[in-house]
């Protein structure tokens, strides 16, 4: 995500960055307290060395590759929505991005009449890029880029276990190396000021319990009952928007979409990731063209990423990629399957050789998966199986 291409920096080991412009401008501000700089230095040095660990999927591309976000505005023509809505079905980024204004990274924040929202709402899909998004944020701010207004910008993930423990402000504005005597000036500072000054990015709201939702610190900074003064970005899934809205509804608010990665775009990714192997790259273009039902899902930058891991994967150990959705979700099944074992080291599979009622038989794509792992995703199938027929989120 980004609006230039080139290298990112992926190394935890880095020196934190020597000072900044706008560490400097805070050390210099008198009415500033000196551990105000301190914090917003931690935060720049962690939004710029952003730590490689291992995950999945696997980072292919050095590049930067551009998110599409669009303002959603509530009085928008219901003809125009239901273009819009159609658009999406069909992966039609760019038409939408027609009808729709765009949001550049630098607007964020900024209403069509030139003030500053209160309250930023960032909903997506799940894999859009809402996580990326907030992070690149952070990163433009410490870059000092963007948000030049704001001495601090924290970014709290929801699923974080400290974030949800939290009851009081002082819980969500400290880092662990931080002394206790410039916590406690920073929190009287931020205190004093109502958060003018601060942003906070609140990552994943719908990953919060209906309770912290709705009833919690979170909830009470949201409709500004608390440091009223300070500007909330929240990002989230659709299914949580009604609560949102609601907390949202007396403060001045901007409301964008991450509508994911237009056909240039993709094509970057593409490109990015296989450009050391022409050959593949050019067979996976044309698999792309004679698949459009498969080309169409790689909106979504996870599912992106996805396919052009299954296509490396597959065409790696001579395989057939695979021709049709569902054919893709089983090897994506099957891939996370065999990585779980790998992770956990379940390294006997016993043959099955004798099916029972909830033999794993049926199921010959997963191939040489063992019974115990297919035992427990069965358990979770049912659960999703249940929780649909029921009209109940588990």
């Amino acid at each position: 995500l980004g609006r230039k291409e080139g290298a990112h920096a992926c190394s935890s080991h880095n020196p934190p960055p020597a000072a900044t412009p706008l560490a400097a401008r805070i050390a210099s501000t008198t009415d500033v307290p000196l551990g105000v700089g301190k914090y917003a230095e931690y935060l720049m040095s962690v939004y710029k060395i952003k730590p490689c660990g291992e995950q999945w999927l696997p980072v292919v591309s050095k590049r930067y590759i551009n998110l599409s976000t669009i303002e959603s505005i509530e009085d928008f023509p219901k003809e125009k929505e239901v273009t819009c809505t159609l658009a999406m079905i069909h992966s039609k980024i760019e038409e939408v991005k027609k009808l729709k204004r765009t949001i550049t990274i630098d607007q964020v924040g900024l209403l069509g009449d030139g003030e500053r929202a209160r309250c930023i709402i960032v909903e997506g899909i799940p894999g859009i890029g809402k996580s990326a998004f907030s992070w690149h944020l952070g990163v433009c701010w410490a870059q000092g880029e963007i948000l030049h207004d704001y001495h601090l910008v924290v970014l709290l993930r929801s699923r974080d276990k400290k974030v949800q423990k939290a009851t009081e402000v002082s819980d969500l504005f400290c880092y662990k190396e931080q002394p206790k005597q410039e916590h406690e000036a920073v929190m009287e500072w931020i205190r004093s000021n109502k958060g003018d000054g601060v942003m906070m990015v609140l990552d994943g709201y719908d990953e919060l319990s209906q309770d912290l939702q709705t009833s919690s610190i979170f909830a009470d900074i949201i409709r500004g009952k608390v440091l009223p003064k300070m500007t909330v970005l929240v990002s989230s899934r659709p299914s949580a928007n009604q609560n949102l809205k609601q907390l949202c509804q007396d403060q001045k608010c901007q409301y964008i979409e991450v509508i994911g990665f237009d056909k240039e775009e993709i094509q970057k990714y593409v490109d990015g990731a296989l450009e050391h192997n022409k050959e593949l790259r050019d067979e996976l273009n044309s698999y792309l063209e004679l698949h459009p039902h498969i080309h169409g899902l790689m909106y979504c930058p996870l599912n992106c990423a996805i396919i052009v891991q299954i296509f490396r994967d597959e065409m790696k150990k001579g395989s057939q990629p695979p021709q049709t959705l569902t054919e893709v979700y089983q090897v994506l099944i099957k891939t996370v399957l065999k990585r779980h074992e790998h992770k956990l080291s379940i390294a006997e599979k016993p043959k099955r050789t004798h099916p029972t009622p909830n033999e794993p038989s049926r199921f010959p794509w997963l191939g040489d998966v063992s019974d115990q792992t297919i035992s427990q995703l069965l358990v979770l199938a049912k659960l999703a199986y249940d929780g649909t027929n029921e009209d109940r989120l588990i």
